[in-house]
């Protein structure tokens, strides 16, 4: 029904998978998913997140000492590590998040794959381009960029806004 566009039955047939086994990870994850393409931030957002529980999610899955940030602390004078979690066009659709870190008074480390290193700089001075793996980092929490919708509450009127600035080569 999903492939179809038809969410509302979509939903409704995750809902019954739902009933049927409250502990269903596929059924939330992908019940959130539909809600997501049908524009229900509000309601798709917290279902995403049971992607973790999903069987394929320990491909990605870091497991830090430090807790996960999902909006709720507050990151004024906190450092907080940001990083991948799928391929390389989903780190450049959600690094548009990483400035908003900054903003609300954090410091940002970010971690990107290799192959972009390079272009998350653009994203300015006030986030720090790190490899996740550096035995050295400090941080206070931690969070997959595909959390950090949910964290910041986002709707379809709130999507922030990003374009890469290129330094010229002359």
């Amino acid at each position: 029904m999903q492939s179809l566009k038809q969410l509302d039955a979509a939903v409704a047939s995750f809902d019954c998978a739902i009933t049927i086994n409250s502990n269903d990870a596929e059924a939330y994850w992908n019940k959130g998913y539909a809600l997501l393409l049908g524009g229900d931030f509000e309601g798709g957002l917290p279902l995403y997140e049971w992607r973790w529980k999903k069987g394929d999610s320990e491909k990605r899955r870091l497991n830090f000492t430090q807790p996960l940030w999902l909006g709720n602390e507050s990151l004024d004078g906190k450092t907080i590590l940001l990083h991948y979690e799928q391929g390389l066009g989903d780190t450049i659709q959600f690094c548009r998040y990483v400035s908003r870190l900054s903003e609300s008074g954090a410091n940002a480390l970010f971690a990107p794959q290799k192959a972009l290193r390079g272009l998350m700089k653009s994203l300015g001075s006030h986030v720090l381009i790190v490899d996740e793996n550096d035995p050295s980092l400090k941080f206070d929490f931690h969070s997959p960029l595909l959390s950090l919708p949910l964290a910041f509450k986002t709707n379809l009127k709130s999507i922030p806004y990003y374009v890469f600035r290129f330094a010229k080569d002359r």
